[in-house]
């Protein structure tokens, strides 16, 4: 049972109750006597959920019987830690979002119209021949029966009419996504009673992220380590990771010190950390911390 990001908590609770047992019989009318029935969420999926799409997953917002929008829309390929984790996920239609090492899908519809326009399947200078061919077929698959063309492009040669209109025009983006490979996150939590610092999987997001917790963040760049307050933390947590920051430094003696130190509060993530996580977007409007959540010094930009 996969729930997406802004799913209803409601629609568990139907399965649970409603069709669980009816579906159980369709699946044993099949033959199959053993069968477990998992709850996963958007981008926390198991390896096992995965491995069933070939890598071909996309995740976008809205509902999937919505007509289709005349909307710019930008997709982005990422892998991390396996293969089989990589994901294409719907990013802000912003050149800031490119990444000379991976693969972008960019819809742009002409004239409003949701069923004419460019495909263009962007290859970074440092991609891999494979992301390149998966971005390909995906965009295919996106076309469906539209009238929408697509074209193929390589860093540095865009159109200027289309596609860097389309994306707000060209800005710096990343020329690597080597800070992936040594992003390290960890959560501070006391959930238990206890207080315990305990590495997250390497293939986090956004959502793994939780409001009663801290959670530090290395970037992999050797030049800062974030320190995220959730927004339910207690003083106890906070003061706790702090100290768990400072141990943390000390193992690593990479040359950072305390002053790398950033807090950061929930809302308010800058872009070197929000780059840690696939398909980062906009917190709630409810879900936003309050500003006086933690005193101490607060990085914005």
């Amino acid at each position: 049972f996969w729930q997406g990001r802004d799913a209803s908590k409601m629609g568990w609770l139907t399965f649970k109750f409603t069709f669980q047992k009816h579906v159980e019989k369709i699946i044993e009318e099949q033959g199959v006597a053993d069968m477990t029935i998992i709850r996963c969420y958007q981008q926390l999926e198991p390896l096992r959920f995965l491995s069933h799409f070939n890598r071909k997953i996309v995740i976008r917002p809205g509902r999937r019987l919505d007509p289709p929008k005349a909307d710019t829309e930008l997709y982005h390929l990422r892998t991390k830690a396996s293969i089989i984790s990589s994901r294409i996920i719907k990013v802000a239609a912003d050149a800031t979002q490119l990444c000379s090492q991976d693969c972008f899908i960019l819809r742009v519809p002409f004239n409003k119209s949701p069923t004419n326009g460019i495909l263009y399947v962007w290859r970074g200078g440092k991609a891999s021949e494979e992301d390149w061919q998966l971005c390909e077929t995906v965009a295919y698959e996106m076309k469906g029966d539209t009238s929408f063309s697509i074209q193929n492009i390589s860093e540095g040669g865009e159109p200027e009419n289309f596609f860097w209109f389309a994306l707000g025009g060209k800005k710096p983006y990343d020329e690597d996504n080597a800070y992936l490979q040594k992003s390290r996150l960890f959560q501070c939590s006391n959930e238990t009673g206890i207080f315990r610092v305990a590495e997250m999987s390497c293939d986090f997001c956004q959502d793994t992220l939780r409001d009663a917790d801290v959670f530090l963040l290395d970037p992999g760049t050797q030049k800062h380590l974030f320190l995220w307050i959730g927004q339910k933390t207690s003083d106890v947590v906070k003061k706790l990771a702090l100290k768990s920051a400072q141990a943390y430094l000390e193992h690593v003696r990479d040359g950072r010190t305390l002053k790398s130190v950033k807090v950061v509060r929930k809302g308010k993530e800058p872009r070197i950390f929000r780059r840690c996580f696939h398909g980062w977007d906009t917190w709630p409007v409810d879900n936003v911390a309050d500003p006086n959540i933690f005193r101490g010094k607060v990085i914005d930009s």
